[in-house]
């Protein structure tokens, strides 16, 4: 009975992470499609570089245009024509968080200033 128990914890915290990953993908397609001004404000407070490690592109399922490349780095095949929720990611820390529910160990090379 635990292990039946400790799997249906564990099926049930997975789906939790991906129910919110999905409220993030939606949140974020609401910021791009009605809040320029909000998503200008936090891209002025962004600080570094994507590390092309690919996990904002796992968000619930892995993008068909991500692919891996030889040194593990990960491109976009549509990059120049990539949707604007990707041309803008990470808006604000709450991205940088959903991205750590797919893997904490990799750190994200952008952050935010507090002020």
């Amino acid at each position: 009975m635990s292990k039946l128990l400790r799997w249906c914890g564990f099926r049930i915290s997975k789906v939790l992470a991906k129910m919110d990953q999905g409220v993030g993908k939606l949140r974020r397609f609401a910021l791009v499609q009605t809040n320029a001004e909000y998503i200008a404000r936090m891209h002025k407070k962004r600080l570094g570089e994507c590390h092309r490690c690919g996990l904002c592109c796992h968000f619930l399922f892995e993008c068909p245009f991500l692919r891996t490349l030889s040194d593990s780095t990960c491109r976009c095949v549509i990059h120049g024509q990539r949707p604007d929720n990707c041309k803008r990611f990470p808006i604000d820390e709450r991205d940088l968080r959903d991205r750590d529910l797919v893997d904490a160990t990799v750190p994200c090379g952008y952050r935010f200033k507090d002020h």
